[in-house]
């Protein structure tokens, strides 16, 4: 037995505890150990040989306990100052099975109850065998009284744990009684032995509205216990039932969960007979024998009362209490919840629908009964115009689960319960149904009733050889908090099986297991008849078995081998023997189709090509000649154009909008490609981008690569296509009129007559340098190759990438010509020369020249046929034995045909042109093929018509005749596209316009339709269309939106069957009469209304049949325009209808487009000059400006994207554009200005407007596209901006030093007080307050002022965007004012910092610090820089700029440095004293003419290097410099021989080191130095002797003094000016009496330093 003690509820108390195991005495206290400590503190001993009695039958606990167990051990509380020690506790019985724990130490006052206990669960397992109780442990009064806290009594403190083996006290045989209730089949007798719970009746529903699409129901439930035992039903224990509701529906052939619950906890039973006349009623604690409890449809849904299934073991009735109770919110929540969509009819809703109720309890699950505690009951489910009702009807189905009703309902059903040893039961039930043509559909469903291992996967063996398809897989929504993941199970499916599963225990234990309550569905089609076979149904938690196999039925497997090679058709296409392109596990080369057409669309304008994107098998994009592309969705023409630019299109003759190509990367980036003839006659290539809504491109988008001059309206080429190696190829007639008179074809100088190579993304030449010409001079660039008359079709194989050209010929041959993947190009195919392979003669030509390419293939005028329309090689799938086959055509016979190419021949020629013929007569004028993104070809008459070419099977089988046949992959009875299964007889991905919520979306025009096979969703409208109720069914659905407003016509007048027709006032699906119109028989059986339309307000149409009649017609739709009262902008529409489409906006409200009104608020202007999206709070453009590529200055402004689209990053902020601040650096555009334009405002709103036409294509010369971005409104501020609030800036700061002109004083009070609020309270007393940058690089007030005052003075005058800034403009300041601001916050405020951290230059080698004045210091450290050793590179130092660089090449003459040597080429000087004030330097004893600097340092403390100066004067003086920079570097000749070197700080009698430097100047690379001393002070001379003075010798005397007077006299015989001239801080070169003074001075000992005020170092 174990005691478990709660540590956190303990604390919470304020209780401390500890135990001591079978120590009976009082145990001391001890401190927790530190660190987190276990949740429990625990007691755990054996029992004593006290005895506990209980009685048992069948396992089962039918008299309760008597007796009590003990054990040994101590617990000791503590409570402040109180402490309690209990111990040897004992679990004591007491009658009505009540319990509670008992001290025997005597440690309490009062009762010796320690615990009460509750929630007691027990359990028997092993015949009887073995034993275990749990139960809650609540705090006594006794306890909580002599610890002080009265108050926690009867708080649960732990539970108490015991296993036991009983042993027997006496035997007594089992009463007998009839069998137990059966497995959930409805079958079980009146009485079972011991508890039995099961629903009696599921009584009401109740409804509680909806949310979000999904409505509420809760379900009353009543129970009967069947059985001879009384069920446990205490409330707040886990002893009473947990009640589960679901919801069904049975609709075609499937059975499905819809709808789930939470579950109700019992409380208390009442004892009513509603289940049986013999009820032996309780005190409500239980559910006597043959007793009911009603529990109604309003407690089954009190959210606050339910708790999650996901707590619950339905296998052992298990479940903790109370359950987890999360927040919630709503009306949804816990209930059953059903989608709407389940239940309205006009989505996917009808059919039978089926509530259920299921109990789950302990005892009732002890005593083996828990697989009949589930019933069912029909509903109906009913709308009242507000809230969605489900109303019972028919009888309960007591103990049948939902899934019986199936069977119940459908005698074909199979049923098969899979019972789990140790576990639950699950039920399968399955049913197979023939559709025909040998195909067959399977549906399964599987519930689990009360497995706890619930279901991970399910498995259904197949035929290798079969096809399988239309894969389904449907699950009930968890919601409210229940942990379970909901997402779906996956499948896969190998040559075997087809299994469905969901992740495995071990990975997730809250996968989506088909867990007990619910319901789970799989599905499949296959070709093969039904069997009996095994499903496996996996299992999700761990145990044995691991899964189970339950018989069912499934297809029948079988081996085929259809090409008769002795290996399965499957094997065959695994291993690539054979090929299955349409995947339906036949081998191609099995399957033979003809081909045949369909007509998919018309009533089209001059139709001249049709393509897919990339991946998109939605929509088809069809060229317009006049200058549109139109979107066929499915099967809707969508009334918008997806490009309309018809007003820049000419399209006489052969002109026109020609063709398109998507960009290969177009999921991306949104370019597609056009071709087009402009209105001066000229070719256009431009990109275009999509916008935002996927169906309507950008027209203000437009980008031109190329616009090539044509001579005449007819051989315009026209067809663009992406190539396999991502390059755009053009097809160039060669110019018109007859046999290229201007020999076009053949000029290597023109682009007519050519193919095209072009490359998108290298703007502005989209030349590739691959092309086979591409360099200077002729032929042109762009030339891949030539030799070509009328190229009007091209295309590339998809699987091998040849090109082949369909060349137009003259009046004799049509030519097929090819390109390989490999050529490199630079073909001539021949033209104007060459005819086909027939010689033209004209003039000029070489006719046998080997460098010409002939056709692959050609056919002759003669039979109808002149002019050959290029197709495509068939890559698609729906036609296996076509595959490699070129198709082209005929535009003037009609003629459809084909032809395969290898090894260098044309062969398999088919004429398909009777096979193609669709049932309405030849296809005319044919001017192109298309490929969709399939791959599968289409055929486009110039007459309005786009036909799809598909499969018309071997043996008459016939593609809407309701029966599966031989190629089709379905076939629902029509040939009508959008229901699921297209024209072709393919399974179709999109949706059909049968149900309301999916109408097609159409403008003006025809519309073909066929309502046969069309069911009805809308509503009676009797007494309006006709006084039958119903009279409207069979009915499709369409949503028109007019683009003008008028009178709108939608006739069938003319379908061949009794239709009707309705129109309602919006396109949201009715769900009551509300037609505006409804006619029937107004043209004869047909139908037709007429009806008010308003411009962009769209109006739901349904056509139907008088009493369900279905047939086909045309639905055609009219709009007689209004008469136009205002159009201001002469576009052809109503004003008004212009503002309701949102073509224009009406910001002022007034009425008038604001494309017609030019004034506008210049100061929101120039907050959008600034930057305008944020401005206006719209999103930042994600391209670059159309202009950009048109910059003149390509290369310095890096900036791409949004960026590009700021006003000021092309006029800059002083409005001057290239002639202001950004003629230079990296804003540089080459752009002009706004400073005194011309423009008027109209002229200003256009060109800020209208897309640009630079380069063709737009509307504007310059235009700057704003319109596309930015509503009228904004752009006429921008206007207002332009006229009124650009200034000149150069009055007010000076346009070189930036330098504002104003008063710092007056500006300091502005910024103070001036504005409302002023700047201070928002930047702060210095500007800083608000930092514009990062953190680290701070950006404030001063920094705008100093670096950029341009834009400083634009945000004072008109606020920053998107702020709460004030513009001091606004508020009547005048210029001056801003201008005083800027001045004053160049000069008081910081520029850079406000502290250290906010200087880092990202250079190791500088100090980087901030001053007072908020300036950033980057002081450099040389000595921080290592030195990499190298002397030709010169000493690494310290760049404030890019930090740590060598210095360069440190020599004069670079080429003389010498790393050996470490030299830059001279050598060390020559040194001698000259005199006691100059030193006699020889700066290059050898003579070098390497230039170099003398440097002297003086050998004395506190010397720095001294540099000589250039030498001057007669007697060759230099004198001693500070700076290096000033250094004199001569060579030998322009030093002079020997050059006498003075200055301050050449004293008498000191030591210099002098040195010759060859170094540049500041980079010193010296010699060694040279070491000299200058003669003693006074020493001039010595004793003379032979006539001649004697050498200085070191003592003043009167000889010095004669040796003076002899130069100041100016005897010839004088020693020299430098030995004699001694005074002055720099000597003067001269002799005088001062300089006999001085001599004098040291004669008589005193020293030159003595009353010296020069400053020399040594002195």
């Amino acid at each position: 037995m174990r005691f478990e003690l709660d540590r956190t509820t303990l604390l919470e108390l304020g209780l401390e505890v500890s135990v001591r195991g079978d120590d009976v005495d009082e145990p001391s206290f001890f401190e927790p150990p530190a660190g987190e400590q276990p949740p429990t503190v625990e007691l755990a001993s054996e029992a004593t040989s006290s005895t506990l009695v209980v009685e048992l039958s069948e396992n089962r606990i039918v008299e309760g306990f008597t007796g009590e167990l003990s054990t040994r051990g101590a617990i000791l509380f503590v409570a402040g100052a109180r402490r309690a020690t209990i111990g040897n506790l004992t679990l004591r019985a007491f009658p009505g099975d009540r319990f509670d724990v008992a001290d025997t130490l005597g440690g309490l006052t009062g009762s010796t109850a320690a615990f009460d206990v509750g929630s007691l669960i027990t359990e028997v397992r092993g015949d009887g065998g073995e034993f275990s109780l749990v139960g809650e442990l609540l705090l006594s009064s006794s306890l909580a009284g002599d610890l002080g806290i009265p108050g926690a009594a009867g708080i649960p403190v732990g539970r108490i744990l015991l296993r036991a083996t009983l042993l027997p006290a006496s035997i007594e045989l089992a009463r007998t009684g009839s069998p137990t209730a059966g497995p959930g089949n409805g079958t079980a007798s009146p009485t079972a032995i011991g508890p039995d719970v099961i629903v009696g009746n599921l009584h009401e529903v109740r409804t509680y509205g909806a949310t979000g699409g999904v409505a509420a129901f809760s379900i009353g439930t009543v129970s009967c216990n069947i059985g001879d035992v009384w069920v446990n039903w205490f409330a707040n224990t886990n002893q009473h039932p947990a009640i589960a509701t679901n919801m069904y529906r049975l609709k075609g052939g499937r059975f499905e969960q819809i709808g789930i619950s939470w579950v109700k906890h019992g409380f208390f039973a009442l004892s009513e007979a509603s289940c049986s006349s013999d009820c032996q009623p309780t005190n409500g604690s239980h559910l006597g024998v043959h007793c009911s409890d009603p529990y109604s449809a309003y407690l089954n849904g009190q959210q606050a009362n339910l708790g999650p299934r996901s707590q619950i073991n339905p296998h052992t009735g298990y479940f903790p209490y109370p359950p987890a109770n999360p927040s919630y919110s709503g009306i949804l929540a816990r209930r059953v919840q059903v989608p709407i969509s389940e239940l309205d009819p006009t989505q996917n809703g009808g059919g039978l629908y089926f509530v259920e109720g299921q109990y789950v309890t302990a005892d009732d699950a002890a005593a083996g009964h828990q697989n009949n505690n589930a019933s069912y009951r029909p509903v109906t489910i009913s709308f009242d115009g507000a809230t969605w009702n489900a109303d019972v009807s028919g009888s309960v189905r007591r103990q049948k689960p939902a899934i019986r009703a199936w069977r119940d309902n459908d005698s074909f059903v199979v049923e098969t319960d899979i019972q789990i040893a140790d576990d639950g039961l699950l039920i399968l039930a399955a049913k197979s149904t023939d559709l025909g043509a040998g195909w067959w559909r399977y549906e399964y469903a599987v519930e689990n009733l009360n497995s706890h291992r619930a279901g991970r996967s399910f498995s259904i063996p197949i035929d290798p050889a079969g096809t399988i398809r239309n894969v389904g897989f449907h699950d009930v929504a968890y919601h409210s908090g229940e942990p379970y993941s909901s997402t779906d199970w996956t499948v896969s499916t190998t040559s075997s099986e087809i299994a469905w599963s969901t992740e495995d225990y071990s990975v997730n234990q809250n996968a989506n297991a088909l867990r007990w309550g619910t319901l789970y569905n799989f599905r499949f089609d296959a070709n093969r008849q039904p069997i009996t076979t095994d499903a496996r149904l996996g299992l999700f938690r761990p145990g044995d078995p691991s899964a189970a196999t339950a018989s069912t039925v499934g297809p029948n497997i079988s081996e085929a081998d259809c090409n008769n090679n002795d290996m399965p058709d499957t094997i065959d296409i695994q291993n690539g023997t054979s090929v299955d392109c349409d995947g339906d596990n036949i081998p191609d080369e099995c399957e033979s189709f003809a081909p045949t057409t369909v007509k998919i669309v018309d009533g089209l304008d001059r139709p001249v090509y049709v393509t897919a994107a990339p991946g998109d098998d939605q929509r088809l994009f069809i060229v317009e000649q006049p200058g549109r592309i139109k979107i066929l969705s499915g099967p809707a023409l969508l009334a918008t154009p997806f490009l309309d630019i018809s007003s820049l299109v000419s399209s006489t003759g052969e002109r026109g909008l020609l063709s398109m190509a998507f960009d290969p990367n177009h999921a991306a980036n949104g370019y597609f490609y056009v071709d087009y003839t402009d209105l001066a006659g000229d070719t256009v290539i431009a990109r275009y981008q999509v916008s935002t809504n996927a169906n309507i491109a950008n027209p203000g988008s437009a980008t031109i690569l190329k616009v090539i001059a044509q001579d005449s309206p007819n051989h315009n080429g026209g067809q663009l296509q992406f190539g396999p190696d991502g390059y755009l190829y053009a097809g160039m007639g060669d110019g018109g009129s007859a046999y290229d008179p201007f020999n076009r074809a053949q000029d290597i100088g023109s682009l007519l007559g050519k193919m095209l190579r072009l490359e998108v993304n290298n703007p502005p030449a989209y030349t590739p340098e691959t092309n086979p010409y591409f360099g200077p001079g002729l032929p042109l660039d762009e030339i891949w190759a030539s030799g070509l008359g009328n190229p009007r079709r091209f295309s590339f194989d998809r699987s091998t990438g040849d090109l082949y050209i369909a060349d137009v010929g003259q009046n004799l041959v049509e030519e097929i010509n090819l390109q390989p993947r490999s050529s490199s190009g630079g073909e001539n195919y021949g033209w104007r020369c060459m005819e086909g392979t027939a010689c033209t003669g004209l003039t000029g030509c070489v006719c046998s020249s080997p460098s010409l390419t002939l056709p692959v293939h050609e056919f002759a005028h003669g039979t109808g046929d002149c002019s050959v329309t290029g197709g495509y090689v068939y890559r698609g799938c729906v036609l296996p034995n076509f595959l490699g086959a070129y198709f082209y055509a005929d535009y003037c016979s009609g003629a459809i045909r084909s032809f395969r190419y290898q090894n260098g021949q044309a062969f398999d020629h088919q004429d398909l042109t009777a096979a193609m013929t669709p049932p309405e007569g030849p296809i005319t004028s044919i001017v192109s093929f298309g490929e969709d993104a399939a791959g599968e070809l289409l055929i486009v008459s110039h007459d309005g018509a786009i036909y799809r070419i598909v499969p018309d099977p071997t043996g008459g089988a016939v593609c809407g005749n309701g029966v599966l046949e031989v190629g089709e992959f379905c076939d629902d009875g029509n040939t009508l596209p959008g229901d699921g299964c297209d024209e072709g007889c393919r399974v179709e991905t999109g949706a059909r316009n049968d149900r309301c919520s999916l109408a097609a979306v159409v403008g003006e025009g025809m519309f073909p339709f066929d309502t046969t096979g069309a069911t009805t969703d809308g509503p009676d409208e009797a007494g309006f269309c006709q006084s039958n109720p119903g009279a409207v069914g069979s009915d499709i659905w369409y949503c028109y939106t007019p683009t003008q407003s008028g009178t709108a016509t939608a006739s069938l007048c003319g379908s061949g069957y009794d239709s009707m027709i309705a129109g309602y006032a919006s396109c949201a699906c009715p769900t009551a009469s509300s037609a505006f119109a409804c006619s029937d028989d107004s043209c004869s059986d047909s139908s037709s209304i007429s009806f008010s339309a308003t411009a962009c307000d769209s109006y739901l149409i349904r056509v139907g049949g008088f009493m369900g009649a279905q047939g086909g017609g045309m639905l055609t739709l009219t709009n007689q325009t209004n008469a136009i009262v205002t159009d201001c902008d002469g576009n052809g529409v109503e004003d008004a209808d212009d503002l309701r489409c949102g073509t224009y906006t009406d910001g002022n409200q007034n009425g008038i487009p604001d494309t017609c009104e030019t004034s506008g608020d210049y100061l929101r202007g120039g907050r959008l000059y600034d930057n305008w999206w944020v401005e206006a709070a719209l999103p930042a453009p994600g391209m670059s400006h159309p202009l950009w590529a048109f910059r003149p200055d390509l290369t310095s402004n890096p900036r791409t994207g949004s960026a590009t689209w700021r006003c000021k990053e092309c006029h800059g902020w002083d409005y001057l554009g290239a002639d202001g601040q950004y003629g230079t650096g990296d804003h540089r555009t080459g752009f002009g200005g706004l400073l005194g334009t011309t423009l008027s405002a109209s002229d200003m709103f256009a060109l800020l407007r209208e897309p640009p036409s630079n380069g063709g294509g737009g509307v504007v010369l310059n235009g700057h596209n704003y319109g596309s971005v930015l509503p009228d409104t904004r752009i006429n501020d921008l206007v207002a901006f332009v006229l009124q609030g650009v200034i000149d800036d150069d009055p007010v700061i000076d346009a070189i030093t930036g330098d504002f002109r104003g008063d710092p004083a007056s500006g300091e009070v502005q910024y103070e007080i001036g504005g409302d609020p002023a700047c201070l309270t928002c930047h702060g007393a210095a500007g800083t307050a608000i930092n514009f940058g990062t953190p680290s690089k701070p950006e404030f007030v001063g920094t705008l002022a100093r670096y950029n005052p341009w834009e400083l003075l634009h945000k004072i005058r008109f606020a920053q965007p998107g702020a709460p800034m004030p513009s001091l403009e606004a508020g009547g300041h005048p210029l001056q004012g801003a201008v005083d601001i800027g001045r004053y916050a160049q000069l008081a405020f910081p520029a850079d910092c406000l502290a250290d951290n906010q200087c880092d230059d990202g250079l190791a080698c500088t100090a980087d610090s901030c001053d007072d004045a908020g300036d950033c210091l980057h002081a450099p450290n040389d000595a921080s820089c290592a030195q990499d050793g190298e002397f030709c590179n010169g000493p690494e130092a310290c760049d404030p700029a890019v930090g740590c660089a060598s210095a360069g090449n440190p020599c004069t003459v670079p080429s003389a440095c010498n790393e050996l040597s470490r030299s830059c080429g001279c050598s060390p000087p020559k040194v001698s004293a000259a005199g006691a004030r100059y030193l006699a330097v020889t700066p290059h004893p050898s003579g070098s003419t390497i230039p170099s600097a003398i440097v002297v340092e003086p050998a004395c403390d506190g010397a720095t290097p001294k540099y000589v100066g250039a030498p001057f004067g007669e007697h060759n003086v230099a004198v001693l410099l500070d700076d290096p920079g000033q250094a004199a570097y001569l060579t030998a000749k322009q030093w002079g021989q020997t050059v006498n070197v003075t200055g301050q700080e050449v004293a008498p009698g000191t030591e210099y080191l002098v040195r010759a430097d060859c170094g540049r100047s500041g980079t010193p690379a010296s010699t060694a130095a040279t070491a000299a001393t200058t003669l003693a002070w006074g020493d001039l001379t010595g004793h003379p002797t032979g006539g001649s003075a004697g050498e200085p010798n070191g003592i003043a005397d009167v000889f010095d003094i004669a040796a003076v007077v002899d130069r100041i006299k100016g005897l010839p015989s004088a020693l020299p000016v430098p030995r004699l001239d001694l005074l002055g801080c720099t000597p003067d070169q001269h002799v005088n009496v001062i300089d006999l003074a001085g001599t004098v001075d040291a004669v008589k000992g005193i020293s030159l330093l003595a009353g010296s005020r020069c400053p020399g170092p040594c002195w």
